[in-house]
């Protein structure tokens, strides 16, 4: 129990805070009692589909080029699925590594 209300008030609290009210040091904490929780999965897969929906590039101003020029940077909308510019070449039997005779 007391591994799972350390890691609980980790998540609110400072470490050296948890670990007066516990009643142990920051080293046996880690070493024994903080542990990952699914909370911890569910919160980083949100954070990551977040930043995955957010624009990858955004418009540049003209601030950046010499006066009298100016280049508009298309915004990347999510996740690239196709490309356009695409190469098919096909790979045969041995690969793309060199041929080993012994190992």
């Amino acid at each position: 129990m007391r591994a799972s209300r350390q890691t609980e008030l980790e998540n609110e609290f400072p470490t050296h805070v948890v670990c007066e009210w516990i009643g142990n040091s920051p080293a046996v904490a880690y070493k024994h009692y903080l542990r990952v929780t699914p909370e911890h999965f569910e919160m980083a897969t949100k954070a990551l589909q977040k930043a995955l929906q957010q624009p990858a590039v955004s418009h540049r101003t003209g601030s950046h080029l010499p006066s009298g020029t100016y280049k508009k940077t298309p915004v990347l909308q999510g996740c690239a699925t196709e490309c356009d510019n695409t190469q098919s070449v096909k790979v045969g039997d041995t690969g793309l590594e060199p041929v080993t005779l012994s190992v």
